[in-house]
């Protein structure tokens, strides 16, 4: 079991959102491996301990410091086990910030996915005071796409990711979120 007991970055009543370290690289790697994360989200040929260390090194930390938020390890408040990655994106291909989250299958259907994106929602608003928020989802990812109409989000359209796959774009933007 993953456990942190750092200052979280964000919380709700069930949930704690922290940094993640070096030390979350066993987390990531299971996260990241399992066949709905490649399904839904791609392959990213991370196989080892040290490739999601050098995943963590080059991708997801620099990304506190350079944007002032990042991905994030969602745990359970009460046990501090980690169940998930939920955070915020600046990705060069998109003209504004995007959403991004994955939990371990065995959460998934628990309701933790809804809590938490409606906290970092609220959180990119309130905190962060992004004016627009996208998400990007594979059209047959169907939980997603219903956690995103739920949180307020709309289709905009299809378009093609540099890699060359074809995700839906919801898009919506903050200011109309009361």
């Amino acid at each position: 079991m993953i456990t942190s007991l750092s200052t979280p970055v964000l919380q709700t009543t069930d949930l704690d959102f922290h940094h993640f370290e070096l030390a979350d690289a066993p987390f990531l790697l299971r996260l990241m491996n399992q066949p709905s994360y490649h399904r839904f989200i791609g392959d990213r040929n991370l196989r080892s301990l040290s490739d999601m260390e050098d995943y963590l090194t080059q991708k997801i930390l620099p990304s506190y410091p350079n944007n002032g938020f990042g991905l994030y390890k969602l745990s359970l408040r009460q046990t501090h086990q980690a169940i998930g990655m939920f955070g915020l994106l600046s990705r060069p291909f998109l003209p504004a910030v995007d959403i991004g989250y994955v939990l371990l299958d065995e959460f998934s259907g628990k309701g933790y996915a809804f809590s938490a994106a409606q906290a970092l929602v609220q959180y990119a608003t309130t905190v962060l005071h992004l004016p627009r928020l996208l998400a990007i989802v594979l059209p047959g990812n169907v939980r997603s796409i219903h956690l995103l109409k739920k949180l307020g989000f709309t289709f905009q359209g299809t378009f093609s990711l540099p890699s060359g796959e074809i995700l839906e774009k919801h898009a919506k933007e903050l200011a109309a979120i009361v």
